[in-house]
């Protein structure tokens, strides 16, 4: 008698929870990026002048947490790798389930890309600037230069690249552990930026930036050039910031994309998601109100207005960032180093919880028969799907190569990158919305009993994330300013949907003519 066809690849993942509350918490604020996030704080008043830093970070906040809460419940409903692939795939369609999730794994993709790249030429060689003009080290100066070049970038980003694979494949102890050093370092980085500024004046700063040019100057020659710091419209200045802020407060997500492997599901979910997305707001709203205090609205516009304009009066060879300044603040070559140290961490941070969530998706595709077998093939000993991790790092290692040696189309997809996952986000937000409908599922899950005045949280969740969503698309859109609504970036966002769907379809008819449905696999939760 012929053997039946297995809807799965087999009947357990080979996975196991070995994640912490504590770990998921730090990866998560790792993932999240609070130093990139602080981006805003510079950029926003040369973009969006007369915006309101704090306020903006505030309501960007407010509006992300139904995100938190939305993420968090619908990982406990389905506590499995892939996270909301495994959602969207069960409760509208495999195909859209797939689509949405690869195009989303496929920026994130990208994003870890860049972010290997910033560590060096935002990080490394700033760090190493600072500390050498502060303390009178023209070696350091030098290095700072020659690690700017696009050759050594790229050869400390392939180490890198070897080292956080080899992490990987070691296991989930290994690389939770080098997640929670990067994390921890970095935190501990953002206090001292705290500190830092908070016991620092104008007049400290403005004594530090003497070193490099003259700070009056610095508004005068923009305010000459055009740079006005009153915008035409404070309030929609100030919901223009909050897309950026959303990229930290709304994105702790994480977790839910390896949910199969982490212990003490509801409380691991509840603080990865939902109070890291508070605890991420609140960092960035005390530092925004900081930065202005401690180096001027007027100041943080001008010099990105200049730098941004490519004007000869900008001071530095390096970007604007915040980075830069607070290092400004003092002299004590200690701290310095500990700064440098704490925002080189705060780089690393980000990358091993993207990888991570991009092999288990990946993972998961392979488990539900849309990818080859061999990418769910896991490790009887290190219980680690090698394969994939493999095969997503040489992915990433050529996506690094080609963004460090960048083309202008390319590197137009940085900002487009966040057109395109709002799609997915949009798709995520529906499908939470219309959960509880698919009772079948809905009810068999631990999230059945919460709700408000008989209207489940999820879906009140999913409608509220929904409209910062589409608010956020609508901004990418219709403005020029973010550098998304161009030709390149519609171009890359359609590419990056219809991959995937060429993947389904060949998917779909090998497994027919194996005599399965491929449909079938999504009728059911995958197994643990």
């Amino acid at each position: 008698m012929p053997e039946k066809p297995r809807v799965f690849t087999r009947e357990a993942t080979g996975l196991v929870r070995n994640v912490s509350v504590f770990d998921g918490f730090l990866c998560v604020i790792g993932g999240v990026n609070i130093a990139v996030g602080l981006i805003t704080y510079t950029t926003g008043p040369f973009i969006f002048p007369g915006g309101d830093l704090v306020m903006g970070t505030i309501l960007a906040t407010l509006l992300s947490i139904p995100i938190g809460v939305m993420y968090t419940l619908y990982g406990i409903a389905m506590p499995r790798s892939g996270g909301d692939y495994v959602l969207v795939s069960r409760v509208i369609h495999p195909v859209l389930g797939f689509v949405e999730n690869f195009s989303l794994m496929l920026w994130s993709l990208f994003f870890a890309a860049f972010a290997v790249n910033f560590a060096v030429t935002l990080a490394l060689a700033p760090s190493l600037l600072i500390v050498g003009t502060v303390t009178s080290n023209q070696y350091l100066v030098n290095l700072s230069a020659l690690l700017s070049q696009p050759q050594y970038v790229l050869v400390i980003g392939l180490v890198l690249v070897v080292i956080f694979t080899l992490v990987l494949l070691r296991g989930i102890r290994p690389t939770f552990t080098l997640i929670n050093l990067f994390v921890i370092v970095s935190l501990i980085g953002l206090a001292l930026v705290i500190g830092v500024m908070a016991t620092s004046t104008r007049s400290t700063f403005i004594t530090g930036f003497s070193r490099f040019a003259n700070y009056d100057n610095i508004t005068a020659t923009a305010h000459a050039a055009g740079y006005s710091p009153v915008g035409p419209n404070m309030l929609l200045a100030t919901l223009g910031l909050t897309p950026f802020v959303f990229f930290t407060t709304g994105f702790a997500n994480t977790t839910t994309y390896f949910a199969g492997e982490i212990k003490s599901v509801k409380k691991n979910l509840f603080y990865s998601c939902f109070v890291v997305t508070i605890l991420s707001g609140l960092i960035m709203t005390i530092i925004a109100a900081l930065t202005v205090n401690t180096f001027g609205y007027d100041f943080l516009g001008s010099i990105s207005y200049l730098q941004g304009t490519g004007s000869s009066a900008y001071p530095f060879t390096l970007s604007p960032y915040l980075n830069l300044f607070v290092s400004m603040l003092t002299v004590n070559p200690t701290l310095l180093w500990l700064l440098a140290i704490g925002y080189i961490a705060a780089q690393f941070a980000p990358i091993l919880p993207v990888l991570m969530a991009v092999s288990r998706c990946m993972f998961a595709w392979s488990f539900d028969g849309i990818l080859p077998t061999k990418f769910a093939s896991v490790s009887d000993r290190l219980h680690t799907p090698v394969f994939t991790i493999i095969v997503m790092n040489i992915l990433w290692a050529i996506t690094f190569v080609i963004y460090t040696y960048a083309s202008s189309y390319f590197v137009a997809l940085v900002s487009g990158a966040g057109l395109a996952e709002m799609i997915s986000l949009i798709i995520i937000a529906i499908t939470a919305i219309i959960f509880p409908l698919r009772h079948k599922l809905y009810d068999n899950t631990a999230i059945k009993k919460i709700s408000i005045a008989g209207i489940p949280v999820i879906s009140i969740a999913g409608v509220l994330s929904l409209f910062f969503f589409l608010l956020i698309t609508y901004f990418f859109v219709t403005n020029p300013l973010y550098g998304a609504n161009t030709l390149s970036v519609y171009e890359a966002i359609i590419i990056g949907l219809l991959i995937p769907l060429a993947i389904y379809g060949a998917a779909h008819y090998y497994r027919k003519s194996k005599g399965l449905d491929l449909a079938l696999t999504f009728k059911q939760l995958p197994p643990e």
